[in-house]
């Protein structure tokens, strides 16, 4: 069909997340996924505002919205569709949301641990089907007629371990500065894109606080949480983070850094920490590595950044 007038892509976009939301309250889809968008579509053509308006539609039809920067490759769908794009994910419960999220974690796994094959491979790419609603039928041919795949498991899990890794958000305690930003400067010489707590001058602003300020923690700490300014950081650094593939922990860290590392695993994404640990702790088994120091976390960043 010819249109007559040409069509705003932006609200095109925002018209098929809505009628996505309507389906799955209706209970028809247990998640949905918008149309699939690049970095730089999300930069000039969506909009700085689109996930926003994603997740205000959601919350009309009582459901949520997740940004899934990082794809989920399966067997299901010709991998151009979804390599190097992101997604809006649209679910009514959370649990359908933690279901696809624990997919994403046992996919990279099995990459990881070489069993990305055979039967392995397949459960992945059915459990990504059902999570969507389609019937059995419906995933034995999609999967029957998909001729164009990722690579078999060798040639993934070396790609995995010799590619850049994504964005990284590094989180640590504010008094432990200077520390923090050297890191930082570590993910800058390899040209590693990375969000830092420390270095987001416009969230600071729009809080009306002075990111320079070098008693810039305890001022934030006396302020009361219900302050404008406190909601503000909270709201700009969680949507740093989930707009990253990676968490780094800087060690010894606070306990709000260590939430942020609970809500990054929770997210599905790579999980990391430096430094020394006083204490041994099950729940650190979050962390894909904890790096003894900086010169040992470098070596694994040149290691991942290496072209293929």
């Amino acid at each position: 069909m010819e249109l007559n007038r040409p069509v705003d892509a932006r609200a095109y976009a925002l018209g098929v997340c809505d009628a996505f939301c309507e389906v799955v309250r209706a209970g028809v889809k247990r998640i949905a996924l918008s149309h699939p968008f690049t970095q730089d579509e999300l930069d000039t053509v969506l909009g700085a505002d689109f996930i926003r308006d994603c997740t205000a539609i959601a919350a009309q039809y009582g459901c949520g919205a997740h940004h899934q920067t990082e794809p989920l490759l399966t067997d299901l769908f010709p991998i151009s569709l979804n390599a190097g794009r992101q997604n809006v994910i649209f679910y009514r419960d959370p649990a359908d949301l933690e279901a696809f999220l624990g997919i994403c974690r046992d996919k990279r796994a099995l990459v990881a641990s070489g069993a990305y094959t055979g039967d392995a491979r397949r459960e992945i790419a059915v459990r990504f089907g059902r999570l969507l609603s389609y019937s059995e039928e419906a995933i034995d041919r999609l999967i029957a007629q998909n001729t164009e795949r990722e690579p078999d498991n060798s040639t993934v899990a070396s790609a995995a371990e010799s590619t850049l890794p994504g964005r990284f958000f590094i989180a640590g305690r504010a008094r432990n500065r200077d520390h923090i930003l050297h890191i930082c400067r570590l993910f800058d010489d390899l040209h590693i894109p990375r969000y830092c707590f420390l270095e987001n001058d416009a969230s600071y602003q729009a809080a009306g606080l002075d990111g320079a300020d070098p008693k810039l923690a305890e001022t934030v700490e006396a302020l009361d949480l219900h302050h404008p300014s406190v909601r503000a950081l909270f709201e700009h650094d969680l949507r740093a983070e989930r707009d990253a593939e990676n968490f780094l922990l800087v060690l010894p860290a606070g306990k709000s850094a260590h939430i942020e590392a609970g809500i990054a695993y929770g997210l599905g994404k790579r999980c990391y920490a430096v430094g020394p640990y006083d204490t041994t702790d099950t729940l650190y088994h979050i962390f894909e590595k904890i790096f003894r120091d900086e010169n040992e976390l470098k070596a694994f960043l040149a290691d991942v950044s290496r072209p293929c």
